[in-house]
């Protein structure tokens, strides 16, 4: 299956460079009526695509910061909790965890 997986991963990689490599036509980038750019069509949808990765990696940040925050609280106050069990002698019982089966 991984064979399979990373065979379509190779093709599509593949069919996108031959695109770019097809679209090397100019085309003309303005910022305003006097500044223009005349580029590759490829170059423009790269920086483009590139520009939209920054931008969602730069919103998401401080969301992932806030989440590692909370789970290294959580982690500091398990520790605690079984450092407490520790010293009162208590054994405790092993977490009953409900999982669905894993289904395809």
């Amino acid at each position: 299956m991984a064979v399979l997986t990373w065979t379509i991963r190779v093709v599509i990689l593949l069919l996108l460079i031959w695109l770019a490599i097809q679209n090397t036509e100019l085309a003309t980038f303005s910022l305003t009526s006097d500044i223009r750019f005349p580029l590759p069509l490829i170059v423009l949808l790269f920086g483009f695509f590139a520009l939209g990765l920054l931008m969602g990696v730069a919103i998401l940040l401080p969301k992932n910061w806030g989440l590692r925050w909370e789970i290294r609280k959580l982690r500091k106050e398990t520790e605690q909790q079984k450092a407490q069990l520790d010293k009162a002698g208590v054994i405790p019982e092993a977490p009953v965890v409900d999982v669905p089966p894993i289904t395809m």
